[in-house]
């Protein structure tokens, strides 16, 4: 295992991502945090993987879209409907835990560890 570019750990870049309380088989495509493991939609996964690929910095919706959901194929209501819903699911799985959290004036942050 080492550290990646973007400080997240990685062991085989395309097969595992772990980062803070994530342990994400990209391969299979699932997701655990602390241990157990939750249910994604394939955007709600694709999204996380974004995430977790660039921890705590902040990001914005106009960034997703124009990176992740290539070149804004996606409008920003569909894009609005799966980070809510990702969150929603992230923080059900941690009780009192906020891994997504909204900063003011400029939308969102992303923090594996909580």
């Amino acid at each position: 295992m080492h550290i990646g570019n973007n400080g997240a750990e990685t062991r085989n870049d395309r097969e595992k991502l772990n980062a803070g309380d994530f342990s994400v088989d990209l391969t299979q495509r699932r997701v655990k945090i602390r241990n157990h493991e939750i249910h994604l939609t394939a955007d709600e996964f694709e999204l996380l993987v974004f995430l977790l690929k660039h921890p705590k910095k902040v990001v914005t919706s106009q960034t997703m879209l124009s990176t992740h959901w290539e070149g804004g194929r996606v409008h920003q209501a569909r894009f609005m409907q799966v980070l809510l819903s990702l969150q929603k699911k992230l923080d059900a799985a941690n009780v009192g835990v906020h891994y997504i959290r909204t900063e003011p004036l400029v939308v969102y942050r992303f923090d594996p560890q909580g």
